[in-house]
Formats: C-alpha cells, structure tokens, sequence
C-alpha cells in the first residue's frame, strides 16, 4: 500500500537522476550490442575460413598438380570436370555454400589479371563464370590475398551477382609454385546479418524493459 508518505518521497526524487540513468543505460547498451556484433562476426568469419580450408584439405588435387603447375589458361577439359564435379559436391553439402569457384592470376599479364580457373557453383548456367574468364569486380584485398598467398574472409562485398561474405584460401598444392591458385566459397551477405541480428534479441529486450522502467 502507498502512503503519502511513499509518495512525497517518490515525487521528491530528481528527475535528472533518472534522466542520468536512462542515458547511461542507453550509452551501455550500445557498447554492448557493439561488443556483441563485433565477437559474433569475428567468430563466424573464423568459421567460415575454416570451412573453406577443411574443404581444401578434403579434396585430392594432387592427380591434378600438373595441370595447376603449369599454364592455367591451358588447362585440361577433362580436369575441369573432374574438379568441378569435386568442388561442386562439397558445395552441396552446406546450404550456406552459394558460389565455390577457383581463381588465379594470369601468368600472361604479368599476374596483374585475376581469372576464374573454374566455377563450380551449384547455380544456374547464367550465373556460371567460365573459364579464363576476367573476374572484373576482383577487389584490391583479393588481388592482395592472391599476391602474398595469405587466406582471408572479405566482405560483405557487392557485385552484379549479388552481395557476398567471401572465404578465400590457398590452394596448398600451388601454394610454392609459380601458378598460384585460391578457392574461394561464397555465403549471402543477408543471411549473414540475419544470424548477426539473431545475437541482439536477448540484449534488446533487456534494455528495453530498464529503459521503460526508467521512463
């Protein structure tokens, strides 16, 4: 039961006090839900290149190495549907998996070109790249990537297929030869932030009950 003695007391209260509160509740909240979005997407990113580099190691690209050691632009039909039965089937395996594609840097012009060694994605034929083609919209970090041989998750990056977190790996049995070539796996950028989104209901909801008891 409040007495009117509760309530003089409730109504001598300062309201800048609860101004102060609500704001500092506010200002912790947003370093939160940054703390939260920014582990949450270093941890999927760590995943993701995981993934990318198990699926590396799970195929035998050594029946190929001769192939891939020498001039990509003149490799084998019949490698190019060997692999890309290969690199296909581990794409299926994960609903994640949209385009899974082979790159390299063409020998011919001076490894400044980056060309698709071979699209094996699980898409239709009009989203398919072939083979030498120029991958126009390759990134300077790609470029990079390829260039000092380092693995690497970009993105979100837009281009006219769509936007894209990118994992990007080495192909080991390139890796000390002079015809480098990177696997590179493709996720929907939206489906990304949908699960980074997911991770803030919890923390969205608590603030706003303290901010409403605030208020």
């Amino acid at each position: 039961m409040i007495t009117a003695k509760t309530k003089d007391n409730l109504f001598s209260t300062p309201r800048v006090y609860y101004i102060v509160m609500f704001f500092i509740t506010l200002l912790v909240a947003v370093v939160i839900f940054k703390n939260i979005l920014q582990t949450q997407d270093e941890e999927m990113r760590e995943n993701l290149i995981t993934y990318a580099k198990t699926m590396e190691e799970s195929i035998d690209w050594q029946p190929f190495a001769t192939t891939l050691n020498n001039n990509p632009n003149l490799i084998k039909k019949a490698d190019l549907a060997s692999l890309n039965s290969k690199l296909n089937k581990a794409c299926l395996v994960n609903k994640d998996c949209h385009f899974i594609y082979l790159l390299y840097l063409d020998p011919a012009e001076n490894k400044q070109t980056v060309r698709f060694l071979l699209d094996a994605s699980p898409q239709p034929a009009s989203e398919i790249s072939t083979h030498t083609e120029i991958f126009v919209e390759a990134s300077d970090p790609l470029k990079q990537a390829m260039k000092t041989k380092q693995a690497m998750v970009e993105g979100p990056v837009t281009d006219h297929w769509g936007s894209w977190v990118s994992a990007r790996v080495p192909l080991s049995l390139t890796v000390n030869t002079p015809n480098f070539v990177m696997l590179n796996i493709d996720v929907a950028a939206a489906g990304w932030q949908k699960r980074l989104t997911a991770k803030m209901w919890l923390p969205a909801l608590l603030t706003t009950f303290f901010l409403a008891i605030l208020t």
